[in-house]
C-alpha cells in the first residue's frame, strides 16, 4: 500500500495516469486546505446565514392587505438619533399616555362646508331670455363658432380658462352685439353645473380650494420622472420609519402635488355629500314651478377624535427601580390607559450551585464542579417590578424559540413555569385573545377566560410530555408541538424590500418609530431643547400615527 501511495506522489513515476491522479490529489489537497482556512476565518458565515434565510422564506407571500389593527412601535435608531440618547422610562411613559388615551386632532385643510345646485329645471314663461336655455356642461365646453387660438382645443396652451369662449359667453356676446335681433322665448329652462368652464362646479366644490380641477388635471404631465420619483419617495417614507420631518415639495412639482391633494379631498368629501331634491312653486318672476337637485357638504368639526389603542403590548421588562419621580410617572401613565396593558416577562436558565461548600463555589473547585457535571440548571422567572403590575396591567411571556442555525423560527404559545407549576400565556397569545374579546364582546366565556381554563387543563400533559396539540381556544385552533411551540409562517417585516418579495413597495407589517408615539407635551419639550430637529414638532411626528 505504501508503495502504491509513493508511486502516486513521487515524481519518478512514469505512468501518465498516475501523473494525472497525482496532480488532481495535490490540487484537491490545496483547495481543501484553503477552504478550511476560509472556514476558520468565518468567511462563510454570511453566506450560510443568507442561504438559511432564503430557505426559511421559501413559498411565502406578502399579504395583499396589511392588518391595519396591528402596528409595531419600534425602538429604533431614528428615535435614538433624534433624542441623542437611548429612550428610557420617561419616554416610555409618554408612549403609554399617547397610545392609551384618546387624542384630539385639529383638521388641516379641505374640510369647509359648502353646497351647489347641481341641476335645475324651471317651467314658466321666459321672454327675451339673453342666455342659453339649455345651459349644461356639454353645451358650455362644446360650442365653438370660430377657429381662434382661444377656442381651439388642439393645443394645451390654449386652455386659458379665464378667457375660455364658453357657449353662454358666446350667446350673450352675440345678443348684445345685435340688439335688433330678438332673444330667446321658451316655456322651459335647464341649468346644470356638473362640470362647467367656471371655477365653481361640482368637482371643484368637492375638492375645495375654489379653483379649476378637471382641466389642469388633464393638462398636467403625470409622466414627469421627477414627479414620479418624488411620489415614490413619499410612499417609501410612509412605509418606513424616518427621522426627518415633512419633505419640502419642489417648486416645479407643487401644482401637481396640490392637484393630487385636492383629488384626495374630493373622494373624502363624497362621503359627506347630503343630496336633496327640491320642488318649489313661483319662487321667482316668470317661473311657475322648478325642480332642482342640490348637494350640501356640512362643515366638518374643526377637530376629530382618534380612539386609543385597545391593547398595548410592551416587550421591555421594567425590572427593578429607578428614580422615584420617573417610576411614579410611568405607573400613572400605565394606569391612565383605557385599554389593557401587557408588560413583558421571560424565563432564564441559570446554574444552581446550592448544596456545595461556599469555598468551592467561589474558588477553583467551581470549575471542577462544572466539568464533572455536578452543576444543574434551574429556571428563573424575570418579571417587571410589582409596582408596575397594577389595575389594567398584566404580564405575558416574551420567550422565543431559536432553531439550530440561530434563527427565530418558532414562537411559544405558553411557557411552563417550574416555580409556579402552571402554564403562562405568551405575549402574542395574550394580546391576540384580548383583541378577540374586543371584536366578540358577547362571547361567553370570553377568549381570555377560555385561554386561562385551557392552559390550566393541559398543564399536566405538557409537564409530562404527553401533550400533542393543537391548542384549542373556542373556535381558534393553534398548531403547536408538545412544548407549545408554533412554527412561524413568515409574511415579511416592517421594512420595505427586506425579503424575497422585495418587488413590493410596501412593508408587510405596519410600523412607526417610538418618537412618533410621544405625546404632544413631550414632543414640545424636546423640540424646545433641540429646535433644529423639525421631526420633533408634533405635527410632523404625528403625521402617520394620527393622520395629520
Amino acid at each position: 500500500m505504501f508503495a502504491a501511495i509513493k508511486s502516486v506522489f513521487i515524481a519518478s513515476s512514469t505512468s501518465k495516469s498516475q501523473e494525472t491522479v497525482r496532480t488532481g490529489l495535490i490540487f484537491g489537497f490545496i483547495i481543501a486546505l484553503l477552504s478550511l482556512l476560509l472556514l476558520m476565518t468565518g468567511l462563510y458565515n454570511g453566506i450560510d446565514s443568507y442561504i438559511n434565510t432564503m430557505v426559511l422564506q421559501v413559498g411565502f407571500q406578502t399579504p395583499e392587505k396589511q392588518n391595519e389593527s396591528v402596528w409595531i412601535v419600534k425602538k429604533d435608531q431614528a428615535t435614538s438619533e433624534l433624542l441623542e440618547k437611548n429612550p428610557d422610562r420617561e419616554e416610555f411613559a409618554s408612549v403609554f399616555r399617547f397610545l392609551g388615551q384618546p387624542q384630539i386632532v385639529k383638521r388641516m385643510e379641505g374640510y369647509s362646508g359648502s353646497g351647489l345646485r347641481l341641476f335645475q329645471i324651471d317651467v314658466g314663461c321666459f321672454k327675451d331670455y339673453k342666455n342659453m336655455l339649455f345651459k349644461t356642461g356639454y353645451a358650455e365646453w362644446g360650442t365653438f363658432v370660430d377657429a381662434s387660438d382661444q377656442a381651439s382645443a388642439t393645443r394645451v396652451d390654449a386652455f386659458d380658462l379665464k378667457k375660455w369662449r364658453s357657449g353662454s359667453n358666446l350667446v350673450r356676446k352675440y345678443i348684445n352685439e345685435k340688439p335688433e335681433e330678438r332673444a330667446y322665448t321658451s316655456l322651459i329652462k335647464v341649468t346644470s353645473q356638473l362640470w362647467t368652464p367656471t371655477a365653481k362646479y361640482a368637482f371643484s366644490i368637492l375638492a375645495g380650494g375654489g379653483q379649476h380641477l378637471i382641466m389642469p388635471t388633464l393638462t398636467t404631465d403625470w409622466s414627469n420622472p421627477e414627479l414620479r420619483r418624488f411620489l415614490q419617495s413619499q410612499i417609501d417614507k410612509n412605509a418606513e420609519s424616518s427621522g426627518t420631518g415633512a419633505e419640502k415639495v419642489p417648486e416645479d412639482l407643487e401644482p401637481a402635488i396640490k392637484l393630487l391633494k385636492r383629488w384626495q379631498n374630493l373622494f373624502l368629501n363624497l362621503r359627506r355629500v347630503d343630496p336633496r331634491l327640491i320642488i318649489s312653486f313661483c319662487d321667482s318672476p316668470g317661473v311657475l314651478f322648478s325642480v332642482s337637485f342640490d348637494f350640501f357638504l356640512e362643515p366638518a368639526p374643526p377637530e376629530f377624535l382618534v380612539e386609543p389603542s385597545s391593547v398595548i403590548g410592551f416587550d421591555f421588562v421594567f425590572q427593578g427601580e429607578k428614580r422615584p419621580a420617573t417610576d411614579e410617572a410611568l405607573i400613572a401613565a400605565i394606569a391612565s390607559s383605557s385599554g389593557k396593558v401587557i408588560l413583558a416577562a421571560h424565563t432564564m436558565m441559570e446554574e444552581d450551585l446550592r448544596g456545595h461548600a461556599e469555598d468551592d463555589i467561589e474558588g477553583d473547585n467551581a470549575n471542577r464542579l462544572r466539568k464533572k457535571g455536578t452543576a444543574k440548571f434551574v429556571q428563573r422567572l424575570i418579571v417587571p417590578h410589582e409596582k408596575f403590575i397594577r389595575g389594567n396591567a398584566e404580564t405575558a411571556m416574551i420567550d422565543m424559540g431559536i432553531g439550530s442555525k440561530g434563527f427565530v423560527d418558532k414562537a411559544p404559545m405558553f411557557i411552563v413555569t417550574e416555580q409556579a407549576k402552571k402554564l403562562m400565556p405568551s405575549f402574542s397569545l395574550k394580546i391576540a385573545m384580548l383583541e378577540l374579546d374586543r371584536r366578540h364582546p358577547d362571547m361567553k366565556p370570553s377568549y381570555t377566560e377560555e385561554m386561562t381554563r385551557v392552559l390550566a387543563e393541559i398543564y399536566d400533559s405538557v409537564a409530562s410530555g404527553t401533550f400533542r396539540g393543537p391548542l384549542v381556544i373556542h373556535d381558534r385552533q393553534i398548531p403547536v408541538d408538545s412544548r407549545g411551540f408554533m412554527f412561524i409562517d413568515y409574511v415579511g417585516s416592517t421594512i420595505v424590500g427586506s425579503t424575497v418579495d422585495a418587488s413590493r413597495n410596501k412593508a408587510a407589517i405596519s410600523s412607526v418609530s417610538l418618537y412618533e408615539c410621544f405625546d404632544r407635551k413631550t414632543l414640545a419639550h424636546l423640540h424646545r431643547q433641540m429646535p433644529h430637529k423639525k421631526a420633533l414638532l408634533p405635527e410632523n411626528a404625528h403625521r402617520r400615527t394620527l393622520g395629520v
